[in-house]
């Protein structure tokens, strides 16, 4: 018999003997095979024919509340030429809920590889957006603060959030389901 571990490498939960939530290797494989199928029919969708040399996209475990994030660095201090970008999936982010520091709940797409593949398919559009961005000098267009908050960081966000939605609802898997947040 195995015991309710949240937040352990394997994540099991049983139920009349039926196993119901993911395994830890299956949602890595699932991760995988999503980025290995997708990424570059994301990247010409963005109009980016070939794979950059200087992107790299990775898997991690977790990273505060992030789903994902896309770290760049540039050749010069003015943002003109980007030198290289790493993306990274948060997994443990993907996958469960945190609730405290110690105690996480998981998401519905622990339960199905469908919504497993649509949520991790929905993280890496949105941060490909982001990558796109910096790529092609599009953050530039943002204004830089207002009001003590970030404003180009809010429209940048906002922008690749609804790139990352129209893409699902236009090219991928229907039906759409409302952000993903559960």
């Amino acid at each position: 018999m195995k015991t309710l571990i949240l937040g352990v490498p394997e994540i099991t939960i049983i139920k009349g003997g039926l196993e119901m939530l993911l395994a830890r290797s299956e949602i890595m494989s699932v991760a995988k095979e999503v980025i290995n199928q997708y990424i570059m029919f994301i990247l010409k969708k963005l109009g980016i024919w070939e794979k950059p040399e200087n992107l790299i996209v990775k898997l991690g475990d977790s990273c505060d509340d992030m789903f994902g994030t896309c770290l760049t660095y540039f050749k010069d201090q003015k943002k003109n030429e980007l030198a290289g970008a790493v993306v990274v999936l948060y997994i443990n982010n993907i996958t469960c809920i945190k609730i405290l520091d110690w105690f996480r709940l998981p998401r519905l797409c622990m339960f199905s590889k469908k919504l497993l593949k649509r949520k991790i398919l929905h993280v890496l559009a949105h941060e490909l957006r982001h990558f796109w961005q910096y790529y092609t000098g599009e953050h530039k267009k943002y204004p830089r603060m207002t009001k003590g908050i970030s404003q180009k960081v809010y429209l940048l966000e906002v922008d690749a959030e609804n790139w990352a939605e129209e893409f699902l609802s236009a090219y991928v898997l229907k039906p759409k389901i409302a952000r993903l947040s559960m």
